[in-house]
């Protein structure tokens, strides 16, 4: 039996599916189709995650983002330090020059209660590329499974721009600090972000993967110490 006769074979057995049924599910199968075409555009406009540095027990990947000089980090290890101790370590956001990859300042701006902070941050560049700047809002999340999660981005406009500095104007990522079942604490963070101005493309992106590897290991250090 061919297909056209089994269609017509099921039209007479079911009256309901007519000339009009069919023509008012065309526009419900137009709109899958766009759905998934452009799901599949997403997908693959997104790079894969690649390994560029692994050391000290502290792995960085990077990947490109259609549009951006600078590529997306995510940074991670394996901490034997409690989720307290972390906690503690990283909302002490005035500390974080002193340990943090490419800070040379570090300044709590605004606390709202224990979740919510403003800070500050600088990061020098080597002549003759310009200091940057940037204005980074934490928002602290403890979820039921025992995860602390904190979102950061960038708010640029929270204090007034600074001579001879360059301020960053996006910035979206966080940091993630998830139990294990053996007891230590995997470590996470990861952003995006846009330097603004004239950068070297090998400078600007060297940066991605040092600054988030030497603020891992500045973490790493200071659990240590503090254990």
């Amino acid at each position: 039996m061919s297909d056209f006769s089994r269609f017509s074979r099921l039209k007479s057995i079911f009256p309901i599916i007519s000339t009009v049924s069919l023509k008012s599910l065309f526009p419900i199968a137009c709109f899958a189709i766009l759905f998934f075409s452009i799901t599949s555009f997403t997908y693959k406009s997104i790079a894969e995650w690649k390994l560029a540095k692994s050391k000290n027990g502290i792995k960085v990947y990077t990947r490109s983002v259609p549009g951006y000089q600078l590529k997306e980090y995510k940074c991670e290890m394996i901490s034997d330090a409690s989720i307290e101790l972390l906690t503690s370590i990283l909302k002490d956001y005035s500390d974080h020059k002193n340990w943090g990859g490419g800070l040379s300042e570090s300044t709590i701006l605004n606390q709202t209660k224990d979740d919510d902070f403003h800070v500050y941050f600088r990061n020098p560049a080597p002549w003759p590329v310009s200091d940057r700047d940037i204005i980074t809002h934490f928002q602290w999340e403890n979820w039921s499974d025992g995860i602390v999660n904190i979102k950061m981005s960038a708010a640029p406009d929270y204090i007034a721009h600074k001579d001879g500095l360059v301020r960053i104007t996006f910035m979206n990522g966080y940091w993630r600090l998830s139990p294990m079942a053996d007891g230590r604490v995997l470590v996470v963070t990861s952003a995006h972000a846009d330097p603004g101005g004239n950068i070297p493309d090998w400078l600007a992106n060297a940066g991605v993967v040092d600054i988030p590897y030497d603020t891992m290991l500045g973490l790493k250090k200071r659990a240590a110490l503090e254990r």
